[in-house]
């Protein structure tokens, strides 16, 4: 009887605990944007034809949308640079929201072994948590279609972004997120 017991209060601590709660809620949330069924090949036909998608968060704060964004700039660094600061504008299409701009700004990238660290200021962790995962996924699979960046690191005030368990968020790339564009969640 003394097991049962200690099963019945200890299923009672789980229940009472809204902490515990709300970190499962933000799990499952991330849950559906994250996945590692998606592979990470790059589609460079896409890019040709139709020019980069530079992503967004739509109007509802509930998945992405893209516009198309053709340019020439064929270097790596000045690529980055130009589809950062289209991020930095609001799209035409679909009323959808800009990622970065007057709160949440670049203060560095660096590109290493096709590796992209983008170092954020302090409000980038200001956000809620499901713009931030949203914000993530826009910035990544934006500035992954280009050659020469496969993996990208967060950096907020030069420290590793962290995860809801005090963890690094670590490298991402294109395939961590599902593609919520014209979907939601």
């Amino acid at each position: 009887m003394k097991n049962k017991e200690q099963t019945v209060s200890g299923w009672n601590l789980f229940r009472s605990s809204r902490k515990l709660i709300s970190c499962i809620v933000a799990i499952l949330l991330v849950m559906q944007l994250v996945s590692c069924s998606k592979t990470n090949k790059k589609d460079t036909s896409t890019v040709e034809d139709d020019g980069y998608r530079i992503y967004y968060i739509n109007k509802n704060s509930t998945g992405l949308v893209y516009d198309s964004y053709k340019t020439d700039t064929k270097d790596t660094a000045l690529l980055l640079e130009e589809l950062l600061q289209r991020m930095g504008t609001d799209s035409k299409k679909y009323g959808a929201k800009k990622v970065l701009g007057e709160t949440i700004l670049v203060k560095e990238t660096t590109i290493s072994d096709n590796q992209l660290s983008l170092n954020f200021d302090s409000n980038y962790t200001n956000q809620p948590k499901i713009n931030e995962v949203l914000t993530r996924a826009d910035i990544v699979m934006t500035v992954t279609q280009i050659p020469g960046i496969d993996d990208v690191e967060f950096t907020v005030s030069g420290q590793p972004l962290m995860d809801s368990y005090e963890k690094p968020i670590g490298l991402m790339s294109a395939s961590d997120f599902i593609d919520t564009t014209d979907v939601g969640l």
